[in-house]
């Protein structure tokens, strides 16, 4: 039997992420020093058909540093149109240089531009469409990512690269970002909220400092925990609006589910299934182990389903709502799925949160997927990574099997 001896760091470990399914030895090795280390570029459906004419106006959205939800709002501002209007495609990573497709109503449009850029993003028009860009308009993302190391890791990230290369899949676990690394509490909060614990997942958005946050968080996070609500929230950077609103209610005497009621419904939804995202890495994490690090070797109970592009046609439910539609418990996956749920502590039914209007459903996710058009140079300090993932996949994910190290090192 085939056995991993390298254990992943106790980070990715709180992230669910508890396996690599590659042997090659660690590589110290950073990302994202720059900008430009990290690119990544939307794909779009090849069904999209891009004309002079149609309903709405197609734009590539380029941020540098920024993330999306900022982007949209700075795009919003230049063509003079609403930020709710705008069709995206997907979340894209703050520190990079990345291009996504945006769409806008042509007919709210007072005039509309080739191209217009402001600070850290640009548009170009890329043409008219009928379709409006969002969920199913995407067919990957292409990255480029230049990890810079030592000349002595040279060797061992030759062997590293070499090994990803030839397994040519990558598990289906939700990524980094997915969590956050410099404060990865996304899905606690989740949790919180699924246990109606209100109190709980406010002091974990608003206090409990991480060590790795800046000062100015530090410092108000402190003053939160200490019950020094006002001067947290004199403290709190402009940065940390949700933390500010939060607080602000309580100062004025709001408890705590009123509180986070003040939120946006679509962070709300972003914690509870940054949760259920928790949960499946912990799934995928038993599965691997039961199947000898074997992504392609079917397991009682996985749903399989027609092979769609970049994706293997294995797939396991994200916990939720539904689950027992999705998964029987007499299955093997059945038992690890339930097991992990049970150590949780979570019940099917606490997905479905009224008191918020919150209603996070079982889905299916595929158990890995095809590493494409991957290719690699390795310099004596500097060394480039090219691939292309289907949609809803994470780099880090990939970059992790080579690096194997901790995430705030490693700069994911």
């Amino acid at each position: 039997m085939r056995r991993i001896c390298i254990e992943p760091p106790e980070l990715e470990k709180r992230m669910g992420m508890m396996v690599y399914v590659t042997a090659s030895p660690p590589v110290r090795a950073r990302l994202r020093e720059r900008l430009e280390d990290f690119v990544v570029e939307e794909i779009p459906h090849p069904s999209l058909s891009l004309g002079g004419e149609g309903r709405y106006a197609i734009y590539v959205l380029e941020k540098r540093g920024v993330d999306t939800f900022k982007a949209l709002r700075m795009a919003a501002r230049l063509l003079g149109v609403s930020w709710r209007v705008i069709g995206y495609a997907g979340m894209k990573d703050k520190n990079a240089v990345t291009r996504q497709y945006i769409s806008v109503p042509a007919g709210l449009l007072k005039e509309i531009p080739e191209m217009v850029s402001a600070g850290k993003i640009s548009l170009v028009l890329a043409g008219f469409s009928e379709r409006r860009v969002g969920r199913g308009f995407l067919h990957g993302n292409r990255f480029r990512v230049v990890l810079r190391h030592a000349p002595g890791e040279s060797g061992r990230l030759v062997n590293a690269l070499e090994e990803l290369g030839r397994l040519g899949v990558i598990p289906g676990f939700y990524g980094h970002q997915r969590f956050g690394t410099r404060r990865p509490n996304t899905h606690i909060v989740g949790k919180l909220l699924a246990r109606r614990d209100w109190w709980g997942a406010v002091a974990e958005i608003a206090g409990n400092p991480y060590p790795a946050e800046a000062p100015e968080s530090l410092e108000a996070r402190r003053l939160f925990d200490e019950g020094k609500l006002e001067e947290a929230l004199a403290k709190y950077p402009r940065s940390l609006r949700y933390e500010r609103a939060l607080v602000k209610r309580l100062v004025q005497g709001d408890g705590p589910l009123e509180a986070l009621r003040s939120l946006p419904r679509s962070l709300l939804e972003l914690y509870l299934s940054a949760y259920q995202s928790y949960l499946f890495n912990l799934i995928l994490s038993r599965r691997i182990v039961e199947t000898d690090y074997d992504l392609k070797r079917p397991v009682e109970g996985e749903r399989v389903a027609a092979l769609r592009p970049g994706y293997c046609p294995h797939n396991i439910p994200v916990p939720g709502v539904g689950l027992e539609n999705l998964l029987s418990r007499r299955t093997r996956l059945g038992e690890i799925a339930w097991r992990v749920l049970e150590e949780e502590g979570v019940r099917i039914e606490d997905f479905r949160i009224p008191e918020l209007r919150l209603r996070g459903r079982a889905h299916l996710r595929p158990v890995c997927c095809f590493l494409e058009e991957y290719s690699f140079s390795v310099g004596a300090g500097e060394s480039v990574v090219e691939f292309k993932l289907a949609p809803g996949m994470y780099a880090s994910v990939a970059l992790r099997e080579v690096v194997k190290g901790d995430p705030l090192e490693a700069n994911y």
